[in-house]
């Protein structure tokens, strides 16, 4: 019965935000509402998730839901994301999503961080919330990938970085492959990943100057 409801729930939802592809945004206190939903499930009956709908839908869904510019809605996406790579190596079947998506999750988290695109991420937060704090939910699942999914992590950021001009023509070879090894070295120390972030984010958009953060960034490595 409740699974029932959770697909009825999922569906009416998931629908409802497809019909406003481009205007995302417009339908963001219902993508809150509906990740917050779906990690309480998933943190108390996981196989209540997984017997309800498609778990590679939700992946995804929570995926394009980091591209929105309301902070909750972001926290919403990143907190249900990392719910399910957290426990995925326990289901073979979470497992199997992780690891299908897990490029484009990547991918996605980079072009957040990095995009001058996103620039309202970093620069204009509903509420008055420090632009850190969308950027500590980025890396917060670089943290969890890195905690269950080195090795597939590894593979990720280096196919995404070799990307010309990904996430923006601003950072260096050298600055792409020092952020990735800072990110891969991180798996306790959430602080200083988080900074490596913010550090990249403000060298993808020209905040600061990239030969010295390159620098600074080689310097941290040893």
């Amino acid at each position: 019965m409740v699974a029932v409801l959770l697909h009825s729930v999922a569906t009416t939802t998931m629908s409802l935000v497809s019909q406003r592809e481009g205007a995302a945004s417009e339908a963001s206190d219902i993508v809150q509402a509906f990740l917050t939903l779906l990690t309480a499930v998933a943190k108390r009956n996981l196989n209540l998730l997984a017997c309800s709908y498609d778990t590679g839908q939700f992946f995804r869904f929570a995926t394009a839901s980091l591209t929105l510019p309301e902070q909750s809605s972001v926290k919403a996406a990143a907190s249900f994301l990392c719910a399910l790579i957290i426990q995925s190596r326990d289901q073979s079947v979470l497992l199997s999503v992780v690891q299908d998506n897990g490029e484009y999750l990547v991918h996605t988290v980079l072009s957040c961080i990095g995009n001058p695109k996103y620039l309202f991420t970093l620069c204009f937060l509903p509420g008055g919330d420090s632009p850190r704090s969308v950027l500590d939910s980025y890396a917060e699942i670089l943290l969890c990938l890195n905690k269950k999914y080195c090795d597939s992590l590894s593979r990720w950021l280096g196919s995404t970085m070799a990307l010309a001009d990904f996430p923006t023509s601003r950072p260096s070879p050298q600055v792409k492959a020092n952020f990735s090894r800072m990110v891969l070295r991180e798996r306790a120390n959430k602080r200083k990943l988080q900074d490596t972030v913010k550090e990249f984010a403000f060298i993808c958009r020209g905040i600061v100057n990239a030969e010295y953060q390159a620098s600074a960034m080689s310097t941290a490595l040893h």
